[in-house]
């Protein structure tokens, strides 16, 4: 009776022990899927707002895109440095003859919606207006 104690309780606390691996598994595959898509995401707003013509005349500035996903937040943040003053919330500064209409900094944020594996991502670039 007491060999068989013994057995049922080493093999319940090894069963545990295999349980709580695999479910650590479990949640780095989870989230090295949710990192990847965040990626994709990233990619994704990064291709579109290079695609937008920022530079329009006599129109206010787009200062904040965001992008509707059901599992990701997606947005944008739009600073402008410009020699022209096109659009009205472009600051005039001087810049070299490569960047005469001058320059936005980009920020794009992406962050999981999920509660329980939080992914942030953030990427800032330079798009020539």
């Amino acid at each position: 009776m007491l060999l068989t104690i013994l057995l049922v309780t080493t093999f319940s606390f090894l069963s545990i022990y295999i349980l709580e691996i695999k479910t650590f598994q479990s949640d780095t595959q989870t989230k090295n899927y949710y990192q990847i898509q965040a990626a994709f995401h990233m990619e994704l707003a990064k291709n579109i707002i290079k695609n937008i013509e920022l530079n329009n005349n006599n129109k206010p500035c787009i200062e904040e895109i965001n992008i509707p996903n059901e599992n990701y937040e997606i947005y944008a943040s739009i600073r402008y440095i410009s020699l022209k003053n096109n659009c009205t919330n472009s600051q005039a500064i001087n810049l070299d003859v490569n960047n005469s209409n001058g320059v936005a900094i980009i920020d794009v944020y992406t962050k999981s919606k999920s509660t329980h594996f939080k992914i942030q991502l953030h990427e800032r670039f330079l798009k020539k207006l």
